[in-house]
């Protein structure tokens, strides 16, 4: 099945190619596979200031106001241009937290993943619980495979 992309669709595609192409050269990603340590990628804030960390979210949430196609247009082109980064776990995170009936996270969590100040994981299977410790919330359990768990806010 076929997903019917509009001009629309092709511009933004475009535009995020072109973002890449300015922001995120070969030299980006190879300093990012050698380093020691992962960080947030330099071009983490321009990202946010493109809007792209919450295309997909409300405006009142700090997003954008589209779609989890549009989303999936940016996921596509960062990952032609193999951008380095929390990308992908936050945006999905914050999908996940929008699609929850929970306003509180909704309201304390998708400015902050939205305007790029914090990040998110995603665990992909496991087992996880969590408990408020005082004003912390305390995640335990197990997970094989976590997405952005480096770098998680």
């Amino acid at each position: 099945m076929a997903i019917g992309l509009t001009e629309e669709h092709e511009a933004l595609a475009e535009s995020v190619r072109g973002f890449a192409e300015r922001n995120i050269p070969a030299t980006v990603v190879r300093a990012a596979l050698e380093a020691d340590e992962e960080t947030r990628p330099p071009f983490w804030s321009a990202l946010a200031e493109q809007g792209l960390l919450g295309l997909h979210l409300d405006e009142e949430q700090g997003g954008q106001g589209y779609g989890l196609l549009e989303l999936a247009i940016v996921v596509e082109e960062l990952g032609r241009a193999a951008a380095p980064g929390p990308f992908l776990p936050t945006v999905l995170a914050s999908a996940v937290v929008d699609a929850s009936s929970n306003a509180k996270a909704r309201a304390e969590l998708l400015p902050a993943l939205a305007d790029g100040s914090r990040t998110a994981a995603v665990a992909l299977d496991g087992a996880l619980t969590g408990r408020r410790d005082g004003g912390a919330l305390v995640v335990g359990g197990t997970a094989a495979t976590v997405l952005g768990a480096v770098l998680a806010d």
